[in-house]
Order: C-alpha cells, then structure tokens, then sequence
C-alpha cells in the first residue's frame, strides 16, 4: 500500500470526481404521498400527507374520497385499486405530459410503469393504504396524486351505484313475483269471506 500509494490516491480522486460528475448531472427523483383509509364504517380517506422534504408543500385539498372494501378484502381491493382498469387514464395522462417534453413514451407500459413509480403499502394492523408516487419532474407530481385520488372516487362511486342499481333490480323483481301471489290470497279471502258472510 506504501509503494502504491500514488496509485491509490489517483484511483481515489478519480472515483470522487466521476461520482459527484455523475450526481451532478443525474435527474433527481420526487416523491410525493397520501393516504387513503379502507374502512367499513366512515368510508372515509385521510387528509393528504405533505410531500416529501424535496417537494416540502402539501397537496391539494381535492385529495378526499370514500373507498369501503370488506373487511377480510383489503388485499383484494389494494390490487384492484393498482389495476390498469381504475389507473389507466393516470397512466394515459403521464405519458400524454412526457410526450410534451419530448421524451420517447411509445415503448411505454403500464406494469412497469407501475412498478417503478408507484408503491402501495397497507401499514401493519390498520386498514391505512399507503400511496406514493415518483417522477423526475417536480411539478408533475402533485397533480398525478390528485388525479389518483380523483380516479379512486370515481371508482368507488361506480361501485355504490352499481351495488345500489342491482339492490333496486332485485327488489324490483321480487315485487313482480309476489305481487301477483298477493293478489291471489286477496281474491280468495275476499271469496271466502263472501261465501262465509263475513265482514
């Protein structure tokens, strides 16, 4: 190590000044974040987080919606919450911005966007859901979150609707089987009663 020592120093300054070239000129990451509470009870999702030191602001106050999975179902309503079929139009719009800016988005797809952009993380014990998302550019951020939380609402919407149409579609049906049966036994108390003279 004595004898080589220049060598080493040389290797050592060199590796210091290609890393901190390479920091220089490496696009920084931001991260912004919320949460969404799955609940049975409130269907209620939490204030919005503030985001990451780097971005130091809090999110829009737009991020409020009403998610209501069951409560042995969290897994399954995180994983269809992170489906293309509710996050496709975030996804369309991210690629939509890029292209703006002239980055090369036709080789994009939507699972490894995903997997390297956003993460999902149910907290331990809770039904809190834990929501991130990463991107070079800053100003994107904030508004890919809204957009998130904004799809996530129209989700859960649907999803009442639907349950509240097919509780009326049910209903309906069962009015059309008994109503006729109702009917029925009216006519023949009505007839019996006649028959029996009786008020």
């Amino acid at each position: 190590l004595f004898r080589n020592k220049k060598l080493l120093s040389l290797i050592t300054l060199s590796s210091v000044i290609l890393s901190g070239v390479f920091i220089t000129f490496q696009k920084k990451i931001w991260r912004g974040d919320f949460q969404i509470v799955l609940s049975n009870d409130n269907n209620s999702i939490s204030s919005p987080l503030a985001l990451s030191s780097a971005v130091n602001q809090r999110l829009p106050s737009s991020l409020q919606g009403f998610i209501s999975p069951n409560a042995n179902g969290l897994r399954t309503e995180v994983e269809i919450l992170k489906s293309s079929s509710v996050l496709m139009p975030v996804f369309n719009y991210v690629k939509s911005e890029k292209k703006k800016i002239g980055e090369n988005v036709e080789k994009w797809r939507f699972s490894l966007w995903r997997k390297g952009s956003l993460n999902f993380q149910i907290e331990d014990k809770t039904t809190v859901l834990n929501i991130s998302y990463e991107d070079t550019d800053k100003k994107l951020i904030a508004e890919v979150l809204d957009r998130i939380s904004n799809t996530y609402q129209n989700y859960t919407n649907e999803n009442k609707l639907n349950k509240i149409n097919n509780s009326l579609d049910f209903l309906n049906k069962q009015i059309a089987i008994y109503k006729p049966k109702t009917l029925n036994s009216y006519s023949l108390a009505s007839e019996f009663a006649f028959k029996n003279d009786l008020s």
